[in-house]
């Protein structure tokens, strides 16, 4: 089934240097995959950083919480669906739901982002 047109849908490979010594992904490694699912949706909507620079501003995460109900492993294959769910002048809500290589969900996450101007930084 398609997904709706506002939700992207990314896909990683969990590679060893991911990962800790019982191989489950790290929360480090597992906040770059989010950040990059992000970056990857902003660009695939137009909004992405490399446009925002060249108008001056770009984004800078404010926020971000995430629950896992576990860990994927080493190998496996991390699908991550993001979507904005509400923005504002200057914010904006990110939402992810994230799947283990079975399709079965086991996360989700929530990032705030602000947008700032690129050389004065506020």
């Amino acid at each position: 089934m398609p997904l709706p047109p506002h939700i992207n849908q990314y896909e990683f490979l969990i590679y060893p240097q991911d990962v800790d010594a019982a191989q489950r992904l790290r929360v480090t490694s597992l906040e770059s995959v989010l950040l990059n699912a992000a970056g990857l949706a902003a660009r695939d909507n137009g909004f992405g950083s490399v446009g925002m620079i060249e108008q001056g501003v770009t984004w800078v995460l404010l926020r971000l919480s995430c629950e896992m109900k576990e860990q994927p492993l080493q190998y496996e294959t991390l699908t991550v669906r993001t979507w904005v769910e509400d923005y504002a002048r200057v914010t904006t809500m990110r939402n992810f739901c994230l799947f283990d290589h079975t399709g079965r969900q086991i996360g989700q996450a929530r990032s705030v982002w602000a947008l700032i101007e690129y050389q004065t930084r506020r």
